[in-house]
């Protein structure tokens, strides 16, 4: 008899997309299609003994606070969030694309280069989520939220089949409503990635965000490592006082205007850099105008890529029609700690200044007591083999919060080779001046 489908609270678990440290990845559809979650979703189901760590249970916290707080077209969504038996479960957006990285990889791996205007399309959007992040308020005060995602990478930008770009994972971001601090002479970011404040452990802003933006929109056109990879702490020290090279110099197509836009992105001092993704992303389209007649995805997506998703979709629609589980249900009782009604009409296509839902409150099944909407997040989950290496693609799927989002197959986040993955970093000591002889 398979294993699969088996219930899980409120949704039938569909397949398993993959382990990592902190949990569990799943494809899932609500058990109940009147509940208001679309389906599919993706579920990240946490291991129990994670409850017993403060810690991450306040990060935990936080990670759903703000992940519900955003509703932008260019931001994955969380949808659901509760306890069942000793676990907690966040329900994802399920989409259909490809991680950047993947994407990056792939055109390196045929030879190919992205078209200038693909390479805007894509960066842009990830502005215009930056920015929904950035000017975020809080939807109990309408202060603002001072949210710093501290993780803009390749792996965390989808592209999704739709030819929209998405921001994903704000496992390590930064806000008004954490109440830790990071520990003295720890940094935390992805090494290759990271402004110079960043790695220093100084105080971060938007502007950090817009640096690492400035990084991917530099390395998407040249298909080229900003940071040279190698042992963490000399990636770190390099990224202290970086050397901006022209994206020109590697490709003679890119206009001085647009190399104009990267150097200011890239800038060392926090003042001389854009202070604002908007205006980050208003220079990079002046710079490059675009066309949207034309899907830009079409031009930057190979038929490797394209023929994985197409397969993945059939793999996808079939296991939505399965019938009733013939597993086990796992561990009960539910607990519903967090639940955002489903939207009425898709979202708009641009970027939106009104960011945040009313507020919601949902009584708890095992306390009677109302949750505020959004507490919930998944933690950053240990790297599992990249794309090619023992794990099949077959559906991009991030999770928002430290792996949110998406798509079809394995998390994008969850691949991630392990030099690529997030982590808590402590500065490495200076060092000792030679003696005088």
């Amino acid at each position: 008899m398979s294993d699969w489908p088996r219930t899980y609270g409120p949704y039938l678990l569909l397949k398993n997309l993959g382990t990592g440290g902190t949990g569990d990845v799943f494809l899932a559809r609500p058990r109940d299609e009147g509940a208001g979650v679309p389906s599919p979703v993706v579920i990240k189901r946490l291991h129990g003994a994670l409850l017993d760590q403060g810690d991450f249970v306040k990060r935990f916290r936080h990670e759903a606070e703000l992940a519900v707080a955003i509703d932008d077209p260019h931001v994955a969504r969380v949808y659901d969030v509760g306890r069942v038996g000793d676990s907690l479960y966040i329900a994802m957006e399920y989409l259909s694309g490809w991680a950047l990285a993947r994407v990056i990889q792939d055109l390196k791996d045929t030879g190919h280069r992205p078209s200038l205007t693909s390479v805007v399309d894509i960066v842009a959007g990830a502005l215009a989520g930056l920015h929904a992040l950035h000017t975020a308020r809080d939807p109990r005060t309408q202060q603002p939220l001072g949210i710093v995602h501290r993780d803009v990478a390749p792996k965390n930008i989808m592209v999704g089949e739709d030819g929209r770009t998405r921001l994903i994972d704000l496992g390590l971001g930064k806000s008004t409503l954490q109440d830790w601090k990071t520990g003295t002479g720890v940094v935390m970011g992805s090494p290759g990635y990271m402004a110079p404040e960043q790695v220093q452990g100084l105080a971060v802003d938007a502007r950090t965000d817009t640096y690492a933006a400035g990084i991917v929109l530099w390395e998407t056109l040249t298909l080229t490592r900003y940071i040279k990879r190698g042992p963490v702490p000399l990636m770190l020290r390099a990224q202290v006082q970086p050397e901006f090279v022209p994206p020109s110099h590697l490709r003679g197509d890119v206009p001085p205007a647009l190399d104009a836009v990267c150097r200011r992105a890239l800038a060392v001092p926090e003042e001389a850099r854009f202070q604002s993704a908007r205006e980050f992303r208003d220079a990079l389209l002046e710079a490059v105008p675009l066309d949207h007649e034309a899907p830009q995805v079409s031009t930057l997506v190979g038929a490797l890529l394209w023929g994985e998703l197409d397969r993945a979709k059939t793999e996808v629609t079939h296991l939505l029609h399965v019938g009733a589980p013939t597993a086990p249900s796992l561990p009960e009782p539910v607990e519903v700690l967090a639940a955002r009604p489903a939207p009425a009409a898709p979202p708009p296509s641009g970027p939106q200044e009104s960011l945040l839902p009313p507020l919601v409150q949902v009584a708890s099944p095992a306390t009677g007591t109302p949750t505020p909407l959004g507490y919930a997040a998944a933690m950053s989950s240990g790297p599992l083999p990249a794309p090619g290496r023992g794990v099949p693609f077959q559906v991009v799927v991030g999770l928002m919060a430290a792996t949110l989002a998406v798509g079809i197959g394995v998390g994008a986040f969850l691949l991630q080779p392990a030099e690529e993955a997030p982590i808590p970093v402590r500065l490495p000591e200076p060092e000792a001046p030679a003696a005088a002889p």
